[in-house]
């Protein structure tokens, strides 16, 4: 049997009928989504980061192009190291090869901004050395942590005892790591009350924190043997913000640092230096340092 004209347009329109409710209710949906549970998941966002104002912060900050970037180099290397696909793989090796290209293109300082800067660092090694590795870096940071825990700098200084040493700033990233300052505090107060050695041990055990208070700075003060008035007074009264605020406002004006770990390899005696932004492996510093000796 078959259908004659009216009875295929009656389902035609059918047909249609149909089609337009589904679009209907999708839309529905999407709306209730919207009003209801995506601004649940910003209010709950807002909670999060501490407020509205500081939500805006972080937004700001995801949306900056060179914290993308510095993020993309950095999951691209993660991805290399934990062997991921092929495409990945390959990915993250062009963009390594393309940050080895950009360390070919030094910049250079004068003399009176380098001993600024590395007037306020903590060393390790020899501080008179030729090359100086300064490591901009934020203890609950998780790249910093691998990168410290890989021993990365540690090791090209290792690698060249009379020409390289460490030099170590702090920049914390409070709109990422809201505590962070309070730890980058305690190492500048170990190493104004005992030297650069206790800074760098207050690091060792900084860098395992997932968070700081002030009791918390205090306590692994007491683990390395910081127990006297001078350090705790230090911590309680904020003696060294002002230094670690100054750390943060360096490294981004001079180096346009705006992530951690920012490396930069410095030829102090031309002024030549390069910036390594992101956790890379020991075989990127030493190409950079080649670079700079030369």
């Amino acid at each position: 049997m078959t259908m004659n004209h009216a009875t295929k347009k009656a389902i035609n329109l059918g047909d249609s009928k149909i089609i337009l409710i589904v679009v209907l209710a999708i839309n529905l949906l999407l709306s209730l989504y919207v009003a209801f549970f995506k601004k649940d998941a910003i209010w709950l966002e807002t909670l999060k980061t501490g407020g509205k104002g500081n939500f805006q912060l972080v937004q700001d900050l995801y949306n900056n192009e060179n914290y993308k970037n510095q993020q993309t180099q950095t999951i691209n290397q993660v991805l290399s190291q934990m062997g991921g696909s092929q495409d990945n793989t390959q990915a993250a090796a062009e963009d390594t090869q393309a940050a080895a290209e950009d360390t070919t293109a030094t910049q250079t300082l004068d003399k009176a901004k380098i001993d600024s800067i590395l007037s306020t660092a903590y060393y390790q090694g020899d501080k008179n050395a030729k090359i100086i590795l300064i490591e901009y870096s934020d203890l609950i940071c998780p790249f910093c942590k691998r990168h410290y825990n890989n021993q990365t700098l540690e090791t090209v200084v290792a690698n060249h005892p009379k020409d390289v040493a460490l030099a170590f700033k702090n920049m914390p990233l409070v709109q990422l790591h809201p505590t962070a300052p309070l730890g980058a505090e305690g190492v500048a107060c170990a190493n104004k009350v005992g030297g650069a050695k206790k800074a760098f041990a207050f690091l060792s055990k900084g860098f395992q924190a997932q968070n700081f208070t002030t009791d918390s700075v205090i306590a692994i003060g007491k683990e390395i043997g910081l127990t006297s008035s001078a350090f705790v007074n230090c911590v309680k009264n904020g003696e060294t913000k002002a230094e670690v605020d100054a750390s943060i406002q360096e490294g981004n004006s001079v180096f346009g640092i705006n992530g951690t770990p920012g490396n930069v390899v410095l030829n102090r005696e031309t002024g030549k230096y390069i910036v390594i932004a992101g956790a890379y492996p020991v075989d990127e510093f030493e190409k950079a340092v080649a670079t700079l000796s030369k």
